[in-house]
């Protein structure tokens, strides 16, 4: 991905169109209004995109306005610097809604040395017939 921040015009909303992916349900293609591409696959386009935009120096006042392709409806938008400080939360008993963004931090990995396992070393050795202790061997690959 190429795309320069002379391109974007300071003063004008910045305009996206997303596009689902097939047969990925739930993920986006986020392109600019002249077909560049800013993110390949999104589940949540407009607030990454946001981020995007941000990292490459829009300013942060200027509107954000997705629009689906085919459409020229706008169907969300928002300030830049707004819009990248949100994520989208879903679980099974509440429905999608906005929560701060919080960056993935890699560096927040657990790093496990060697075995662990599920049971505690006071009841290794009492397991319940038909049960088995599973150990767990993992190294972040960093």
């Amino acid at each position: 991905m190429h795309i320069e921040i002379a391109d974007i015009d300071a003063g004008d909303a910045v305009t996206i169109i997303v596009e689902e992916k097939k047969p990925r349900h739930g993920r986006f293609v986020t392109m600019l209004a002249d077909g560049s591409v800013i993110l390949p696959s999104s589940r949540q386009p407009l607030l990454d995109a946001a981020r995007v935009l941000l990292a490459l120096g829009c300013d942060p006042e200027q509107r954000l306005v997705m629009r689906h392709q085919g459409s020229s409806i706008n169907a969300m938008s928002g300030k830049i610097g707004e819009l990248a400080k949100l994520a989208v939360r879903e679980t099974i008993t509440e429905g999608p809604h906005f929560v701060p963004y919080q960056p993935f931090d890699a560096n927040a990995r657990l790093r496990l040395q060697g075995s662990v396992a599920h049971a505690s070393d006071e009841v290794a050795g009492r397991e319940e017939p038909g049960e088995r202790r599973i150990a767990v061997r993992a190294q972040a690959n960093l």
